[in-house]
């Protein structure tokens, strides 16, 4: 849920206009992560009793934090970053690195070289959030639903029950390739991926069906970016990206975006403008040995390390990051 900010003025105040204002600048920044209520202390005083306000300005943010006066915007802002909810991310240590774990309804790209692990990040937190109840879907465009599946049956995590009790479901944009919807029911068959129009109806669908068209919580994954450029003329594909982060963002669902570095790399800075977050994954040769690596690029209100650090891929806990500290303030 969005944070509420409450602007207790007065317009006798000369301190209420800036107030005001400042508030209306910080929700800018924090977009649809902030709600902002104003009251005018004579002409609302059912509100100002809520608070027992008896000074202007006085603001006062998801009921609990109240500053009396003129903060300033620092002090305002993290306020709000505090009041901001995080999913855990369930992948080891990871959390850790910011401030908690991923900001509510942010939509990440996570990109990194061929073969890194990529796919396993998105499925381990899928995993782990479907765990804690949330809905999740998984749009497929690099392999089957099957392959997945069997993909996440090596680390111990079996979505089947989740898609028995419409918590999980797949959209499958790869079986198209042979003319034919796959024999399973749990999936939703894209027939035609040129048909940018599908995908919309293919998503709402699918999400009517795992969030019950009322959820304020859950994930999404697409996997990859790259396929769907492949599929879809460029333009369609970053405006269905777009309209799911605006779509999904004031719901606090997080969206997961697979990107794989070397093709379509001319499309990057574009994508890396609008996301709200950029983790990468990074295969490093290292006495003849490649390492895998770990890097927050970008991370929507957070203080994070932007240093690399070490992970490995282990059969029964998936993703785990060696040395990874809290960042010290």
């Amino acid at each position: 849920m969005a944070v509420l900010l409450e602007v207790f003025k007065s317009e006798i105040d000369v301190a209420s206009p800036e107030a005001l204002s400042l508030v209306n600048d910080i929700a800018k920044t924090f977009e649809d992560q902030v709600e902002v209520k104003v009251y005018d202390l004579l002409k609302d005083p059912k509100e100002a009793l809520r608070y027992d306000i008896k000074k202007v300005p006085t603001i006062i943010i998801d009921g609990t934090i109240r500053f009396t006066g003129l903060p300033t915007k620092q002090e305002l802002i993290q306020a709000i970053e505090a009041k901001i909810e995080r999913v855990k991310t369930g992948v080891s240590r990871l959390d850790d690195l910011i401030e908690g774990g991923i900001p509510k309804g942010a939509s990440i790209l996570v990109v990194g070289d061929l073969g890194v692990g990529k796919s396993i990040f998105c499925q381990q937190i899928i995993y782990a959030r479907l765990k804690q109840g949330d809905p999740c879907i998984y749009i497929a465009l690099d392999e089957p639903p099957l392959q997945i599946r069997k993909n996440m049956e090596r680390f111990g995590w079996n979505v089947s029950s989740f898609e028995a009790e419409n918590q999980f479901r797949f959209i499958d944009a790869f079986s198209w390739r042979t003319g034919a919807p796959p024999k399973s029911t749990v999936e939703y068959f894209i027939e035609n991926p040129r048909d940018h129009l599908q995908w919309a109806k293919a998503f709402e669908h699918v999400w009517g069906e795992v969030g019950g068209g009322k959820a304020t919580k859950g994930v999404y994954v697409i996997d990859s970016i790259n396929e769907m450029l492949a599929q879809m003329e460029t333009k369609p594909a970053v405006d269905f990206i777009k309209t799911r982060k605006a779509r999904f963002s004031a719901s606090n669902i997080l969206g997961l975006h697979v990107f794989h570095k070397g093709v379509y790399d001319d499309i990057m800075p574009h994508l890396a403008f609008f996301e709200d977050g950029i983790i990468e994954l990074l295969l490093v040769e290292e006495r003849k040995k490649l390492n895998r690596y770990l890097r927050i690029c970008k991370m929507l209100r957070t203080d994070h390390t932007t240093g690399i650090v070490q992970f490995v891929i282990n059969k029964k806990q998936g993703i785990i990051l060696r040395h990874a500290t809290p960042l010290k303030k």
